[in-house]
Formats: C-alpha cells, sequence, structure tokens
C-alpha cells in the first residue's frame, strides 16, 4: 500500500477503482502551409472559433442541467477568450504578415498571452491558464480534425488525472465518479468547486500521482484530510468501511433533527449559521439545516477573476445569494484581502510583512474606490433579502468609526439615487 497526500478540496470518505487519464498532446505543424494563403488560413480559424463556441456553449448547458447556474458560469471565462478582439488580432496578424498557419499563429499567440500569468506563479493566475490552455486544445482540435479526448465512464471510478478543465468536466458522465484525484489545483479551483456541488471526495495538488498509478488499482480517498491510499491493505480497507459506515449513520441521524429549533434546555433559541468561502457552499447549508448565512466571505467573487468586478456584477451575485438564502439573514464580510491573499486584479500586491501590514481594514481604507464599489453593491441588493454587513480584521475604534462614516456616505448616496429614481416617490406613504 501506497499513501499519498494532497490538498483536501472536497470532504468525505470512499473507495473505488482508478479510472485513470491523460490528455492527448497535440502536435501543431510549424511549417508555412502551402501556397501562404492568408485568406485560406483565416476561413479555418473562423470556423473553429465557431465551432469551439458551440462546444463549448453546449457543454455549458450540459453542466447547468447537471450542478445548474452556479457551475456553469465556470465556462464563461473561457467563451470570453474566443471574443478577445485584443487576442484574435495578434492570430490574424501571424497569419497575415508571416504566413502562418491558423494553428501555429494562434497556438504562438496563446504561449505568448500566457507568459505573464507563467511567471506570476500564484495559483489563482494557474487557474486561468488552465482556462487558457483548454481553450487552446480545443480550438487546435477542431483545426486538425482531433477528436475530444474525455474518457467514457461506464462504472463506478476515481478519476485520477493531470489537469481537469471545466469544460472537460462538464463531458464527463458524472454520475460514475465517485471521488477525483488531480496532480494540479487548490481549494478554490474549478474541481474542487464541482466536487463540492457533487458531494464525492476530492483531492488536488498530489504533484506527479497520475503517472505512478494504474489503471483498475483500488483508491481510498479520505477528502478531507486529503489522504489517497494506493491498493489500500485489509486493515485499511476494514477502517475505510467502518468510517464510511458510522458517517452514514451520524448523518441519517443529523438529517433527522436538522428541523428540530436549536434550543437549550431552559428554553434559550440559539441561531445556527453557516459560514462559507463559495457561493456553491450555500445549497448544501441550507440542505442540512443552517438557519442563514453567519459570515460571508466576498473574497471569492475577487480572486476568481483578473479583473475588479464592477458594482454591476457584484450586485447580480450578492442578489442570487440572497435570494437563495430567502428571508433568513446573511452577514457579508467586505473584502479582506492582503496576507494570503493576493488580488491579483491590482497586480497581486506584496509587501514584508503583509499580516500585519495592509490587509483587511487598512487595504479598505485606503482604496476608497474598491470599498465604495462593494458597499454601494451591498446596498442595492439588500432589497432582495435580509443583509448585514462585517468589516474586516478592525484592530481599533478609529477604524471602526472611519468604516461606519465611509458606510453612512455611501449608504445615503444609495438612498437619495433609489429616492430619485421610484415615481411618485413624493406621494408615497
Amino acid at each position: 500500500m501506497q499513501r499519498w497526500r494532497g490538498i483536501s478540496a472536497s470532504p468525505g470518505l470512499v473507495i473505488a477503482p482508478a479510472k485513470t487519464w491523460r490528455r492527448a498532446a497535440l502536435r501543431v505543424d510549424w511549417r508555412t502551409p502551402p501556397g501562404g494563403d492568408a485568406a485560406h488560413e483565416r476561413e479555418r480559424l473562423e470556423r473553429a472559433l465557431e465551432m469551439t463556441r458551440a462546444e463549448l456553449s453546449s457543454l455549458r448547458s450540459q453542466l447547468r442541467q447537471q450542478l445548474g447556474e452556479e457551475q456553469a458560469q465556470i465556462l464563461d471565462a473561457q467563451l470570453l477568450i474566443l471574443e478577445d478582439e485584443d487576442f484574435l488580432s495578434v492570430v490574424d496578424r501571424a497569419i497575415e504578415s508571416e504566413r502562418l498557419s491558423a494553428e501555429a499563429a494562434f497556438t504562438r499567440a496563446m504561449a505568448e498571452a500566457l507568459i505573464p500569468l507563467d511567471l506570476r506563479g500564484d495559483g489563482l493566475f494557474r487557474e486561468r491558464m488552465t482556462d487558457f490552455r483548454d481553450v487552446e486544445q480545443r480550438v487546435v482540435r477542431a483545426l486538425t480534425g482531433g477528436s475530444d479526448p474525455v474518457p467514457q465512464l461506464d462504472e463506478a471510478c476515481i478519476l485520477v488525472t493531470p489537469q481537469l478543465t471545466p469544460s472537460e468536466t462538464a463531458a464527463l458522465d458524472l454520475a460514475h465518479v465517485r471521488g477525483f484525484c488531480v496532480d494540479e489545483g487548490g481549494h478554490t479551483g474549478h474541481t474542487a468547486i464541482i466536487a463540492r456541488s457533487l458531494g464525492v471526495p476530492a483531492v488536488v495538488g498530489l504533484r506527479d500521482f497520475s503517472g505512478r498509478v494504474e489503471d483498475g488499482v483500488d483508491l481510498a480517498i479520505d477528502g478531507a484530510t486529503g489522504e489517497v491510499m494506493v491498493d489500500p491493505d485489509a486493515a485499511t480497507l476494514r477502517r475505510f468501511e467502518v468510517r464510511i459506515r458510522r458517517r452514514r449513520q451520524a448523518e441519517e441521524r443529523l438529517l433527522r433533527i436538522r428541523d428540530v429549533a436549536a434550543e437549550t434546555t431552559d428554553g434559550r433559541r440559539v441561531e445556527l449559521s453557516a459560514n462559507i468561502e463559495l457561493p456553491q457552499e450555500v445549497d448544501l447549508a441550507l440542505a442540512n439545516g443552517a438557519r442563514g448565512i453567519g459570515l460571508v466571505r466576498t473574497e471569492y467573487f475577487y480572486l476568481s477573476t483578473s479583473h475588479l468586478p464592477s458594482e454591476e456584477e457584484q450586485v447580480a451575485s450578492y442578489r442570487d445569494l440572497l435570494e437563495r438564502v430567502g428571508d433568513a439573514p446573511v452577514i457579508f464580510r467586505a473584502l479582506d484581502v492582503g496576507g494570503d491573499k493576493l488580488l491579483a486584479a491590482m497586480g497581486g500586491m506584496r509587501e514584508y510583512n503583509p499580516f500585519l501590514g495592509l490587509r483587511g481594514a487598512r487595504f479598505l481604507l485606503s482604496h476608497p474606490e474598491i470599498l465604495h464599489t462593494q458597499l454601494r453593491a451591498l446596498y442595492r441588493a439588500s432589497r432582495y433579502g435580509s443583509m448585514k454587513i462585517m468589516f474586516p480584521m478592525v484592530c481599533d475604534l478609529e477604524e471602526l468609526r472611519a468604516f461606519q462614516s465611509e458606510a453612512a456616505a455611501v449608504r445615503d448616496v444609495c438612498t437619495a439615487r433609489a429616492t430619485n429614481s421610484t415615481p411618485n416617490s413624493s406621494s408615497g406613504s
């Protein structure tokens, strides 16, 4: 038996055979096509782009049906790459001026676009690189006539792979997937999000695990600790089976009392809420009896994109979360970056001692444009549910008062705008 340790991405215990899969490498012919017909190559590229758009749109629909709109939106980033005029103009110039084939021009332009992300070496940027690479693979396959590489699953398995993109996940028969073991990725990556939505264990960041596991060998996964046992011995199998049975029994007992009021023996009511890091965790929290959300860590809305989310984007996200929770209270914590959380949209700022320096309250107060945009979005979204706002990492009374002053000013502006935009507002009761 071999024991591996990676990053816990989705909790749970499972024993199942491994299904190993490694994406076939694409080969690009860098020779100038006979005749160097740029018009022909541009036509080939446009057809390939259209095929890829249709393919990704279809996969998005599949993911939406399987896991819902929130997870399906993961694929929007790839669709946007296909509409990036600046990027496509670089491809077009290479076809026109250097007489490169469409696939060679597209591959080179993608490599150049990924250089800044690769140099950063940050987990968030690696996720973005995965999106770009996925698009590259699909466009080149459309140009060269390659087939979709995703494996056909016909029995329960643990999928073992170096990397899994959102579109590849959407193409899988997820009904047969009992768990994921992935060489790359992190806790907030695409695979982790989808695994938690499916409720299956997942361990990521396993480095070269996929290259050292045989197809069909039994695996035992502990998603909570990030441990993977390869070809577990009899004692390990018994231990896992006992833990799985006890976990299942415990879950059944908890579900039976899910709707019982959280109340002490002397009649004092306790409000049981859930803390969430990802929007996808809301449904799971409510399904297990949480009365509202005690803390929404809003960093996800910023760290999941390479640009600062606009006020409208934030309003839509906060509204969706509030409407899913219903009448129960939700506490949003304002953006808390710094320390181990670097804001990619602002260049991944680093400082000598970030945990004690410009983070949380001090970051927001020194970047009022970011604070005001988020506060406006939160106040506008508040009409769709019961909301409170928490300020992060406040260390003294002066910072608290500064936050309260900023919030009051933004709230007054939002109230005035709402009043002025309401027809016949002066005649209201």
